[in-house]
């Protein structure tokens, strides 16, 4: 995949994540800049998709891990600041596939 030269690290995050997952996930940037919020389908366990990432060397974080009271919709917090542009398209496919098996 090919990516515009000159956009900031967000959205060319941005960009390969909507590229590479579709229709899989709503991204959401949060104003850190470094992270975003991957919305998961409802019929899916974030922690599920977690674990399956992290057995693919990924680390994103199940939303669940941060709520204390009640229930929020599935979702990861995806971070890329320490990612090299070049293994961004690699690791959004290895997201995929661990959406895609949970």
């Amino acid at each position: 995949m090919s990516l515009p030269d000159g956009l900031p690290s967000p959205q060319r995050g941005r960009a390969v994540l909507e590229h590479g997952l579709g229709d899989l996930v709503n991204i959401e940037e949060l104003n850190a800049g470094l992270h975003m919020i991957g919305w998961l389908p409802k019929v899916l366990d974030d922690r599920r998709v977690a674990e399956n990432a992290w057995g693919r060397n990924l680390l994103p974080r199940p939303q669940s891990d941060f709520v204390i009271e009640g229930a929020f919709p599935p979702a990861l917090m995806l971070g890329f600041s320490n990612l090299p542009d070049d293994r961004m398209p690699s690791a959004v496919e290895a997201l995929r596939q661990a959406i895609l098996e949970s």
